[in-house]
């Protein structure tokens, strides 16, 4: 199944994203290894990303999102998508 995720980063803490920013590319880098990752946009501004995400559970979503090193700094919502 996939899933839409829409972060939004809290501008305040935009040094300590800027500082786990190669962390966080080279998790992105591992989950779309794995098939788990399937698209990422980022907006203009960097203050928010959507990831496409294939997971067998929203939990499992749940879960790969908390191993990104910027999980803290994220205002997450997940969607489930259907094909049509």
């Amino acid at each position: 199944m996939e899933f839409m995720i829409n972060a939004k980063f809290r501008l305040q803490d935009q040094a300590e994203i800027l500082a786990r920013l190669p962390q966080e590319q080279a998790r992105l880098k591992e989950l779309r290894a794995q098939g788990i990752e399937k698209a990422l946009y980022i907006s203009a501004d960097l203050s928010q990303v959507w990831i496409v995400m294939q997971a067998d559970s929203r939990d499992h979503v749940q879960k790969s999102l908390e191993s990104l090193p910027l999980y803290l700094y994220m205002e997450i919502e997940i969607t489930p998508l259907s094909i049509m």
